[in-house]
């Protein structure tokens, strides 16, 4: 531990008023940029099951779906197709993205993504909002579709909120 110095020692009225200061200016920095802040908190490396097959761990800047390969077979075989799907929508603006390329082990498939985020329920109540959905929405279809991909599953629960002006689409099997 090191002194802070006199403007600090709160043993005295001028260091006690300099603390006061200080910490509303903390608490005003904070408010300022709270609106960038997430909805809610999860520490990383947080998992959540979703079912008794599937866990999703939040990562830094991503999240890691594991799926147990005896609820999914194919998707075994399926692999090889799901790795160029994921090159070629790479850096398509309303899909999500792969973080390193999937892998299968001790009869698991794991995936790592980006963005992180949470699915909607169902579409957006605010015009603004429902509109920016369904025009990522369409472009995410657009991209799929140029790879001779189609999604096979499009429902609101597979729309990814990101930030008030951002969604993003998973892929059909993530």
């Amino acid at each position: 531990m090191y002194r802070l110095g006199d403007e600090l020692d709160t043993s005295c009225l001028h260091g006690r008023l300099t603390a006061i200061i200080s910490s509303m200016v903390c608490f005003g920095i904070i408010v300022q940029q709270s609106y960038q802040l997430p909805d809610d908190f999860l520490r990383l490396g947080f998992q959540q099951r979703f079912s008794d097959q599937t866990t999703i761990a939040f990562m830094d800047g991503y999240v890691q779906k594991t799926v147990d390969l005896a609820c999914l077979p194919q998707l075994e075989s399926q692999l090889g197709r799901l790795m160029k799907l994921y090159k070629d929508v790479q850096g398509s603006e309303c899909i999500v993205q792969v973080v390193e390329e999937p892998k299968i082990s001790e009869g698991k498939y794991k995936v790592s993504i980006r963005p992180r985020g949470h699915q909607l329920s169902g579409p957006p109540s605010q015009p603004d909002k429902l509109k920016a959905a369904i025009r990522c929405w369409i472009k995410g279809l657009q991209s799929l579709h140029a790879t001779g991909t189609g999604h096979g599953d499009v429902r609101w629960p597979n729309l990814i909120h990101m930030k008030d002006t951002e969604v993003s689409m998973r892929h059909p099997t993530t």
